[in-house]
């Protein structure tokens, strides 16, 4: 017989248990969040400000060319000849489509330091004319048959596109979206826009009423068609500083990315 004794085997309650592997979870590190964006103030003085310091910088070759543009197509209107009135203001809006481009071409060049040539900032209005004259019609559509419901919606839509035209230089937009676009960046600022064009068109005003009292009737056809000049000069350059600052209020824009943008419509 042999000597070794049987083994048992051990009851499997009795037997070490192995202890069961619990998954801890990883602690997972929010990503970074972007830093927030630099907020601009806006404000109306400030604003004015810079439209009247630009308009001086450039004022010589500003108000050559607004004058040789709208000097002529004032007189057309203003002659009293009624089979002319739509081919005046078919010439007016032109006119004042490609002022608008030239204007706001020269004022977002000066906001980043340099100053075009009077030749550069005609050759990029004419370059870009077809695009701003068919989003100033439209505009000019919207605004007018607004006007015929009331007055009131009329003003706010006109407020809505205050700078539809800078939107559609800089951003390279088509119409809708270039109007979709000015409505959004001047959502909550229609009240400064308001104030801004009354203050504005306030200068004006006061020119184009001191003529009146003062030189004769031919004179003063002459010399509305001067101020309208001036008015639509200065109309641009405020209108190009506004958006300008609302860029940067609404997407933290600085002047070299803004710059940058604008450069596209030169090449």
């Amino acid at each position: 017989m042999s000597d070794e004794s049987p083994v048992t085997a051990e009851p499997l309650e009795n037997q070490p248990t192995a202890e069961p592997v619990v998954d801890t979870p990883v602690e997972r590190i929010p990503p970074a969040s972007p830093p927030p964006k630099p907020q601009y103030p806006f404000r109306v003085l400030e604003v004015l400000s810079t439209a009247l310091r630009i308009t001086k910088h450039n004022f010589v070759p500003f108000f050559l060319l607004t004058c040789a543009l709208q000097v002529p197509a004032t007189l057309l209107l203003l002659a009293g000849v009624a089979k002319y009135t739509v081919l005046a203001l078919v010439v007016q809006l032109f006119v004042n489509a490609f002022t608008q481009a030239v204007v706001a071409y020269g004022t977002i060049m000066e906001l980043q330091g340099s100053r075009p040539s009077t030749r550069t900032c005609i050759a990029t209005g004419f370059a870009q004319l077809g695009r701003v004259l068919g989003v100033s019609f439209v505009s000019a559509l919207a605004i007018g048959g607004a006007m015929l419901l009331l007055v009131v919606p009329g003003i706010i839509v006109s407020l809505m596109l205050y700078v539809v035209v800078p939107v559609t230089l800089i951003e390279g937009l088509g119409i809708r979206a270039a109007m979709s676009r000015s409505r959004k960046l001047t959502d909550g600022r229609k009240g400064d826009i308001c104030l801004i064009l009354m203050l504005a068109s306030g200068i004006g005003i006061l020119l184009e009423a001191y003529a009146y009292p003062s030189v004769g009737h031919e004179a003063a056809i002459v010399w509305r068609g001067i101020v309208s000049a001036l008015t639509t000069m200065f109309f641009g350059v405020t209108v190009a500083v506004t958006y300008f600052e609302l860029r940067k209020l609404r997407d933290g824009l600085e002047v070299p990315a803004l710059a940058t943008a604008f450069a596209r419509i030169r090449k």
